[in-house]
């Protein structure tokens, strides 16, 4: 990694610790350095395949793998701690598709019936298909919670609140 990768995510740090909110973009934008590092090491050490370099690049994948995986979920952290400003990039994208889906998760366990096998009722929001069979507006379907909390989060699908 660069001086420049360390500084970044030193100031990222620095600012979470000191004024508890971060900007999505600021980890998107180390995300996206590293990967372009990330690639270029991996070109070289594809190239360079003998035993002296082996090492070297197998802890290489390890650190950058460890340092996306923890940025990642300090991502996570601090917007369910309500301390991320999202933004349209990719790190925003994600975590709020995630907050939704954990926020659907929390408004059924509370709210609405589940049913003994794992999954709820739904009222379609905006058409899509499923299987072999085309949902439109207005429809109450059954769907499986791994199918029913990220359409919820999309805006596809409601969940039904028994209350």
């Amino acid at each position: 990694m660069t001086v420049e990768i360390y500084e970044k995510l030193k100031k990222i740090l620095e600012d979470s610790i000191e004024n508890r909110k971060i900007e999505s973009r600021d980890i998107y934008t180390i995300i996206e350095t590293i990967n372009k590092k990330a690639l270029l090491m991996r070109a070289w050490c594809l190239e360079n395949l003998n035993k002296e370099f082996e090492r070297f690049c197998t802890d290489f994948e390890t650190m950058v793998s460890l340092i996306i995986r923890t940025l990642t979920y300090f991502a996570l952290n601090k917007a369910i701690l309500r301390q991320l400003n999202t933004s349209d990039d990719g790190v925003g994208f994600t975590v709020r598709h995630v907050l939704g889906i954990i926020e659907s998760f929390w408004k059924l366990a509370q709210n609405s019936l589940l049913l003994t096998d794992g999954g709820a009722l739904c009222r379609v929001l905006k058409p899509f298909q499923i299987r072999y069979s085309i949902t439109l507006p207005g429809y109450v379907i059954y769907l499986p919670l791994a199918l029913a909390l990220p359409l919820s989060a999309m805006s596809y699908v409601e969940i039904i609140e028994a209350f």
